[in-house]
């Protein structure tokens, strides 16, 4: 038996999509409202029975391994490492000479890793900076921080002992090329390995040891192919769990943020730093993008950025996203010169309370607009300019009449104001943020094809009717028609199964079902009929007069077994 197979064996389907999202038994299936696009009703169909999921909103379709990659936004081998270690299987691998490019470039991610982690115990002043700012050794230990030598070199000289070729290492981002050679992209900083939802390293940030005021505090990896800034957030491969538990994220800024919180036990806590927040669901490459990753873990998010401008206006940007991702964006207010950091390492349970004191984003930036605006009117245009466009992005038009009547309460201006301001706002928004890419296409409702999955269906079941069944639908179609059908729609056979399972698995509506689908075929196949009909009888009146007649009598008796085929599904 193969990994694959062994971990499928161990992981039942419906078990894990249950750990992500809330499913509910329908007959031998189960069902749920679908994680990849906004739905109301439940469309999405886990069958425990062949392993397999399919949403017939969006077309989402594939078995566990493809559920965790889409809803991780990782690759198959990030799924494969992730459910393996679910399922306490121990993954054999390959021959080196057989891996992937991606894999050597996490293998050379792994032992960059792994060197900044050896020569930290090298640097006592790295060492002393860390406890300065809070961290214990099993904090340090367990995200693996490390720490880049000074020198220019070291680890490029260090990775070419292990055979890593130049071209590699410089694909990852761990060097830089000049005429004269490759030197080391990170220098004399302390290390913040980011990782992917699976744990595997795929990109830096380095704090700069000794300030020089030169140099930048930070340095991050550029984007490679491994790292697209724009679908990851730091601290998320550790928080999910505790995010889809505690049914909100915390979203700090700073690398030390997001560590003193996970230290004190906000382990929901994932932090921005050495990534790029991006305003949509999926980007270009058709990754899951950061915050839509969060967004199918919770609908609900607290941002706690810094108190200073730079805060506030990062927290501007951050609700916009977030509130055209369709999530309850809240914020609270950090005191003056500190940053979350500072104040759980003087207290977690002062963090605690501030954790408590959240509102939402909105009525948090009106009380800050009012404190940096005392006079009237520019605290009106404030909020015109700065308030308003999020209200725009409400997707529900009654969640915007709520807030604008809050705000009128608050502000003082008339709600009519608000409203006609708030109209202006949505026009001028060029390009909608939080848009998500147009469903994947759907298989087309058409009589024909229902009636073959059906068909496809009944084959299925033991002792079932299913040539019975064939036999009604030949007589309906013919059949050359008939085994056309059968042969077109052979090649989503599986997916056309899933739906009549679906929608038409219990044994009682069988017999009903078959009736309306034969009788649709009939009436589909009467209208086009018609359709034919009327295109001979214009033909013929121009160049066959004589042939009217019988025609005539064709659309009538066709027409005629029209209704009847319609009275007879209307009576199922």
């Amino acid at each position: 038996m193969t990994d694959i197979e062994l971990i499928k064996e161990r992981l039942p389907i419906e078990e894990v999509v249950a750990s992500y999202i809330t499913v509910e038994k329908a007959g031998k299936n189960f069902k749920a409202r679908c994680p990849f696009h906004n739905e109301k009703t439940p469309s999405f169909f886990i069958s425990p029975e062949r392993g397999s999921f399919y949403c017939f909103g969006c077309g989402a379709k594939g078995d566990i391994f493809s559920f965790v990659e889409q809803f991780e936004g990782s690759d198959f081998k990030g799924a494969l490492k992730l459910l393996a270690e679910r399922a306490g299987v121990t993954l054999s691998h390959a021959d080196s000479g057989n891996r992937d490019r991606r894999e050597e470039l996490l293998r050379v991610m792994e032992a960059a890793t792994n060197f900044y982690v050896s020569k930290l115990g090298e640097e006592k002043s790295a060492l002393a900076y860390l406890a300065n700012r809070g961290l214990t050794e099993k904090t340090i230990s367990v995200w693996r921080i490390g720490c880049a030598p000074s020198e220019w070199r070291t680890l490029y000289d260090y990775l070419r002992t292990q055979k890593f070729s130049d071209e590699l290492i410089f694909s990852a981002g761990l060097s830089k090329k000049t005429d004269r050679g490759y030197y080391d992209t990170f220098r004399g900083r302390i290390m913040f390995p980011i990782m992917d939802t699976a744990g595997r390293v795929i990109a830096f940030s380095g704090r700069i040891l000794v300030d020089d005021d030169k140099s930048p505090k930070y340095v991050n990896s550029p984007e490679t192919e491994l790292f697209d800034k724009s679908s990851v957030l730091y601290g998320l491969h550790t928080a999910k769990s505790a995010i889809r538990e505690k049914n909100y994220a915390i979203l700090v800024e700073g690398q030390f943020d997001l560590l003193l919180s996970h230290q004190a036990g906000f382990t929901n806590t994932v932090a921005t730093s050495g990534t790029a927040m991006a305003d949509t669901l999926s980007n270009r490459e058709n990754h899951v993008t950061n915050l839509g990753l969060v967004s199918r873990l919770s609908k609900n998010l607290v941002l706690a950025y810094d108190g200073d401008s730079a805060g506030i206006k990062a927290t501007m940007r951050a609700a916009k996203i977030a509130l055209a991702l369709g999530m309850d964006t809240k914020a609270v207010a950090i005191p003056a010169g500190k940053d979350p950091a500072d104040i759980i390492s003087e207290s977690p349970a002062a963090w605690a309370d501030i954790l408590k004191t959240k509102e939402h984003v909105i009525f948090f930036i009106v009380e800050h607009l009012r404190k940096v605006y005392p006079d009237v009117r520019q605290f009106g245009r404030a909020v015109v300019a700065h308030v308003l466009p999020l209200v725009a992005e409400f997707e529900s038009s009654v969640e915007a009449a709520h807030f604008i009547h809050e705000l009128a309460k608050r502000t003082s201006i008339a709600e009519d104001d608000l409203r006609a301001d708030l109209i202006r706002a949505k026009k001028s928004l060029a390009a909608p943020v939080g848009n998500q890419a147009k469903p994947l296409s759907v298989l087309k409702e058409t009589p024909h094809e229902k009636l073959i999955g059906f068909y496809f269906y009944l084959s299925t079941i033991p002792e079932s009717t299913s040539e019975e069944f064939k036999q009604k639908v030949t007589d309906i179609l013919g059949v050359t028609e008939c085994e056309a059908l059968i042969a077109q729609y052979t090649p989503i056979k599986d997916s056309l199964i899933f739906e009549a399972e679906a929608l038409y698995g219990d044994e009682r509506v069988r017999g009903l079902t078959a009736t309306e689908l034969l009788a649709r075929a009939l009436e589909a196949n009467h209208r086009q009929r018609l359709i034919t009909l009327t295109h001979e009888l214009e033909i013929a009146e121009r160049e066959n007069p004589e042939k009217t007649n019988e025609i005539l009598a064709d659309i009538k008796k066709t027409t005629d077994a029209l209704e009847v085929a319609k009275r007879t599904r209307s009576e199922t």
